[in-house]
C-alpha cells in the first residue's frame, strides 16, 4: 500500500511539474503574439500619420494655388490700369509738345512781321532824304559787319592712298652635304660586285670616294640593283660620292654617284 500511495504521489508531481512547464511555455507564446501584435499596431499607426501628414501637405499645396490663382486676376487688373496710366501721359506728353510747336510757330511769325514793316519804315525815310540814307547806309554797313562773321568753308578729307606692298617671290636656298654613310655603302656594293667582272678579276678592282663621279653619273637613289649593273659593265676603277639634298634647311633626299672611270 506504501508503494502504491509513493508511486501515486509520484505520478501526481510529474503530472503537476509537466502542467507548469506546459503553462510556461504557454504564457510565453502568448506573450510574444501580444508584443507582435502591438508593435504592428504601432506600425499601422505611423503609416497613418504619414499618410495623413502627406495629404495635409497636398491640401496646403492646393489652396495655396488656389489662392495664387484667386490673386492673379487683380494683379491682371492692377497691370492693365498702370499700362492705361502710363499711356495716358505720354499722350498728354505728346500734345504738350503739339502746342508748344505752335506757339514758337507763332512767335517766330510775328517776329518776321514786325521785321518786314521795319524795313519798309526805313526805306521810306531813306526815300526822303539822301544824307540820311547815307548814314543809314553807314550804319547798315558797319552793322552788317559786326554781325556777318567769316565762315570757315569745310575742309575736304582726302582718302589716304594705300599703296599695294609688293610680294617678293621666296627664293629657295639649296645646299648640299656630303654624305659618308652612304658612300660607305657604295664602296663596299662595287666591291661586292667586282667578282662578277671579268676584269676586275684579273686585274683587281679600285674603289675612290672623289667628286669626279658626278662628271661620269648622273644622280640616282641607293640600290644594290644599279650599283650591280653599273660594275658588271665597267672597267677596273671607279669613283663614287653621295650628299644630302637640302632646300631652306629641309631635308628633301640622297643623291648618289657611282662611276667607272678611265
Amino acid at each position: 500500500m506504501k508503494e502504491r500511495i509513493l508511486k501515486n504521489k509520484k505520478l501526481i508531481l510529474y503530472i503537476s511539474i509537466i502542467l507548469i512547464v506546459l503553462l510556461i511555455i504557454c504564457s510565453i507564446f502568448i506573450i510574444k503574439k501580444h508584443n507582435e501584435t502591438s508593435s504592428d499596431f504601432e506600425l499601422s499607426n505611423m503609416e497613418n500619420k504619414e499618410e495623413i501628414s502627406s495629404l495635409n501637405t497636398v491640401e496646403e499645396n492646393i489652396s495655396n494655388e488656389t489662392s495664387s490663382a484667386q490673386e492673379t486676376p487683380e494683379e491682371v487688373k492692377e497691370e492693365t490700369e498702370n499700362k492705361e496710366e502710363i499711356s495716358t501721359e505720354a499722350k498728354q506728353e505728346k500734345t504738350e509738345v503739339a502746342s508748344s510747336n505752335k506757339n514758337t510757330q507763332q512767335t517766330t511769325q510775328t517776329n518776321n512781321n514786325n521785321s518786314s514793316t521795319s524795313v519798309k519804315q526805313s526805306s521810306s525815310s531813306s526815300s526822303s532824304s539822301s544824307s540820311q540814307s547815307q548814314q543809314t547806309s553807314s550804319s547798315s554797313t558797319t552793322s552788317s559787319a559786326t554781325t556777318t562773321q567769316p565762315t570757315t568753308p569745310p575742309q575736304e578729307t582726302k582718302p589716304v592712298e594705300t599703296k599695294p606692298v609688293e610680294s617678293k617671290p621666296v627664293e629657295n636656298k639649296i645646299t648640299y652635304t656630303e654624305n659618308t654613310t652612304y658612300e660607305n655603302k657604295l664602296v663596299s656594293a662595287v666591291k661586292q660586285y667586282s667578282q662578277y667582272n671579268d676584269l676586275c678579276v684579273q686585274y683587281g678592282c679600285t674603289v675612290t670616294v672623289s667628286k669626279n663621279a658626278m662628271n661620269y653619273s648622273t644622280q640616282f637613289t641607293y640600290s644594290e640593283n644599279n650599283v650591280k649593273g653599273i660594275v658588271i659593265n665597267g672597267g677596273t676603277k671607279y669613283n663614287v660620292y653621295a650628299r644630302d639634298y637640302f632646300v631652306n634647311g629641309v631635308y628633301q633626299w640622297t643623291e648618289c654617284y657611282c662611276a667607272s672611270v678611265p
